[in-house]
């Protein structure tokens, strides 16, 4: 078995191929540094986990959850406009 060198920086990232051998772009890159001390280009998304392993997500973009909570948010957005005028329109029939 395998393992990462001491004191190295590792690029990890994800690739999937479909059923007719289709190849995805290249995503969720990721930085693995094992040492003892920090690594030097230490941002806010570096991770430090036991041992002096650091994991930092270098790709941008939008996470999943990010993408729901939009999903999600326009969706109740919607429903209270139209729950809002539905009742407008029926005090209005009213009077």
């Amino acid at each position: 078995m395998e393992s990462f060198d001491f004191q190295k920086l590792f690029y990890i990232a994800m690739r999937a191929v479909d059923m007719n051998n289709n190849l995805s772009p290249i995503s969720n890159v990721q930085r693995i540094y094992l040492g003892t001390g920090r690594f030097t280009e230490n941002t806010s998304r570096t991770k430090l986990i036991s041992g002096g392993i650091q994991i930092s997500e270098v790709s941008e973009g939008l996470s999943g959850g990010a993408v729901a909570g939009i999903v999600i948010g326009a969706f109740l957005l919607v429903l209270i406009v139209l729950v809002a005028g539905y009742l407008i329109n029926q005090r209005m029939k009213k009077a």
